[in-house]
């Protein structure tokens, strides 16, 4: 409990009322678990992540933010108040985020690896990829290429890649000469 200790000197006859605001713990939880919170845009905690209590926080509205990789961030206010009792708690179910990925190359058949995990082969589209920056190698025989994507929520990133044929060219001497 919070204690406030502070003298008044009252004349006899006189009704005072007297109320006190005290600051309010919140314990605040996520599914799923490990989510970043932030209170009025400041990150809290010494983790910073749920399971979380934030401590004393003053009476009023504040802005709570709980966000994830992969999820949509949520924003809510909270108003607090000490009336309701000095340890309140918060529970928060994210939303995944996800998108789609269609990698397509010429020649097609390339291999595709999304973040080092196999995903396939090309021409491919990938259903719920998570939302945010993603690495994507793609491979055929000896080429390699690699790019960087940012998938957006119910989007669908394009990523065509170009595998230019190969040439040789001969320079022979005596110009005469065959090779076989």
């Amino acid at each position: 409990l919070h204690e406030m200790i502070r003298k008044i000197n009252v004349e006899s006859g006189v009704l005072i009322e007297l109320s006190f605001d005290f600051p309010v713990d919140y314990d605040v939880r996520s599914d799923p678990p490990g989510a970043d919170v932030a209170v009025d845009g400041s990150p809290q905690g010494r983790t910073g992540q749920t399971p979380l209590r934030l401590a004393e926080l003053q009476p009023g509205p504040h802005l709570l933010t709980v966000s994830k990789v992969g999820y949509i961030a949520s924003e809510s206010v909270i108003r607090v108040d000490p009336s309701r009792g000095e340890l309140q708690e918060i529970f928060v179910s994210l939303q995944a985020c996800t998108g789609r990925l269609l990698v397509t190359s010429e020649p097609t058949n390339a291999s595709i690896m999304l973040d080092g995990e196999r995903l396939g082969t090309t021409p491919h589209l990938a259903e719920r990829v998570p939302c945010g920056r993603h690495a994507i190698t793609t491979q055929l025989g000896t080429r390699i290429r690699s790019d960087e994507i940012v998938v957006v929520q119910d989007e669908t990133v394009r990523l065509p890649v170009s595998f230019p044929r190969a040439s040789v060219r001969l320079l022979l001497e005596p110009k005469d000469a065959k090779v076989e």
